[in-house]
């Protein structure tokens, strides 16, 4: 059964170690005691979706060991070591169990950052939106006989639209 922790624990940090990688962040150090472990990264700038994406990433991890663990523990008969049954409980039970405290919304747990993906990727959404809206030209006709007025970011766009809008 301690092996198994050690695993899932290790499995864990390393998880979030390889997703801050990924984020273009520095992976320091992966402490491991007996009450879980950490893993200490760090860079220039480490934003709050960066922050979120690596707090995914243990979990993640243990999903990665839990769905081969599932698999043998449905489809091959119970081992008849109890070594190997106790590593196979841990590699289904502790794991589901770690992964449900982990991911509760409250620190130092992984869930108090981990679920701020959540609204990060709404306000990521309505940027794109915003951002893709200015990129979009729109000509609208003068209400009182004045210049047309132009919402445009790019020159060659506005002259191609204002061309089209005359030649109509």
């Amino acid at each position: 059964l301690w092996l198994g922790y050690l695993l899932l624990v290790g499995l864990h940090e390393m998880g979030h170690a390889y997703l801050s990688r990924r984020m273009g962040l520095r992976a320091i150090s992966i402490e491991i005691h007996a009450l879980g472990g950490q893993c200490r990264y760090g860079g220039d700038r480490i934003t709050p979706w960066q922050r979120s994406v690596v707090a995914w990433g243990g979990v993640l991890a243990q999903a990665l060991l839990l769905v081969p663990a599932l698999l043998v523990s449905a489809f091959v008969p119970l081992p008849a070591s109890a070594f190997l049954q106790e590593l196979l409980h841990a590699l289904v039970w502790t794991n589901l169990s770690l992964a449900a405290i982990n991911l509760l919304p409250i620190p130092p747990l992984d869930g108090a950052a981990a679920w701020r993906i959540l609204s990060l990727y709404r306000e990521r959404r309505a940027r794109r939106t915003v951002r893709d809206a200015r990129e979009k030209i729109e000509v609208r006709p003068p209400a009182t006989g004045g210049a047309l007025e132009l919402g445009a970011v790019d020159e060659a766009q506005v002259r191609e639209t204002v061309r089209r809008a005359l030649a109509d």
